[in-house]
């Protein structure tokens, strides 16, 4: 090598790095073509063509009105029978784990009952084993067994409900923060991708409605995911986004009738997603108001109290809570103290310091 070729490569390498040092392995580092195609599997599906193995899911909704964690809780009734089938498609049957991580176990006692579960009939009416857990920090006592377990005893599904406390316990200090989520999902979907069985986790849908909360990064940290939405008057509506299948869309009844909850679907399956239903007044006017609290916000080099805030904006007290409670839930605003002055302030951290897209 020339001292010219020397020179000029030498300000294409770190310095420090031995230019002399053989290549490194490929075979260390990647694989052959060949050696991808040898693991080629088709995708199997816990659910046919919404809840694949080897995967995460995310199944979200609106507090308390979507009934999260009552849809949930009849997948898991119908994959530990022997022969259910769950909305009306395949399901495979074996071991679920149910981590219901703000629930008590009275609670969640209390909805087995509603479903018609009883304590005397259970070897009766399931062929296989649900184990609760109700404790966060014990998530990782779960992930150890999970890894550890014999094939033959490791469940098909497992539940965590709600992502919050998995975030909390998880160590997420901003759920709009898209290298916290993306790490802590990655480290659940790997789980599900080495020991191959699916992972569905319950999270919630911003206060609007619209759209799931926290970080985009949820949607790509993810293999697909549900939607619950509830309709006035109507049957609740599940979506499902999920990798090597096509969305799709269903009425779902989630009901209480005599004292025993049913889950069952209430129409013909669509596939594609569904079409959004046209914006309302109540909404294009919050939607105007909380454009003009974010530039106000933005604007302001003092801390505004929520009166402050609601006087400049122009509107009701319900609306200008709503307000801050999507722009804190979003990690745009935050509470803050500067000297003497004690209100809402802009966050600088917020994604790009700008006024979201609304709308």
């Amino acid at each position: 090598m020339s001292e010219e070729e020397k020179t000029h490569t030498a300000e294409l390498v770190p310095p420090g790095d031995d230019l002399e040092a053989p290549l490194p392995e490929l075979d260390n580092f990647s694989y052959s073509i060949s050696d991808v195609m040898t693991h080629r599997k088709e995708t199997e599906w816990v659910v046919d063509r919404m809840l694949p193995r080897g995967g995460l899911i995310v199944v979200a909704g609106l507090p308390k009105r979507s009934r999260k964690s009552l849809f949930v809780m009849a997948l898991m009734l119908e994959v530990i029978t022997k022969d259910g089938s769950f909305l009306g498609r395949k399901t495979e049957h074996g071991g679920v784990f149910l981590c219901n991580l703000e629930d008590g176990v009275r609670r969640i006692a209390n909805r087995l009952f509603h479903y018609g579960v009883r304590q005397a009939t259970l070897r009766q009416d399931f062929a296989h084993e649900a184990r609760v857990v109700v404790k966060p920090h014990a998530m990782v006592e779960v992930e150890d067994y999970l890894r550890r377990c014999p094939p033959e005893k490791r469940p098909r599904l497992l539940i965590i409900d709600p992502l919050v406390e998995l975030e909390l316990e998880g160590g997420v200090i901003n759920e709009n923060d898209a290298g916290e989520i993306a790490r802590l999902l990655r480290g659940w979907r790997t789980l599900a991708q080495d020991i191959d069985i699916a992972i569905a986790v319950i999270h919630h849908f911003r206060k609007a409605g619209d759209t799931m909360r926290g970080s985009s990064a949820l949607e790509g940290a993810c293999d697909g995911w549900w939607e619950l939405r509830h309709q006035k008057n109507k049957p609740h509506l599940l979506s499902w986004v999920v990798r090597d299948a096509d969305p799709g869309y269903v009425p779902v009844d989630i009901n209480y009738e005599n004292d025993i909850v049913s889950v069952k679907v209430a129409g013909d399956v669509q596939e594609g997603e569904p079409e959004q239903q046209p914006t309302s007044k109540r909404a294009e006017n919050l939607s105007m108001a909380k454009e003009k609290a974010c530039k106000i916000l933005q604007e302001s080099s003092v801390p505004l109290t929520q009166k402050a805030l609601r006087s400049e904006v122009g509107c009701g007290d319900k609306v200008i809570r709503d307000i801050i409670s999507e722009l804190i839930e979003d990690g745009l605003v935050a509470r803050q103290t500067t000297g003497s002055e004690r209100g809402l302030m802009w966050t600088e951290e917020s994604e790009q310091n700008r006024v979201p897209e609304l709308g």
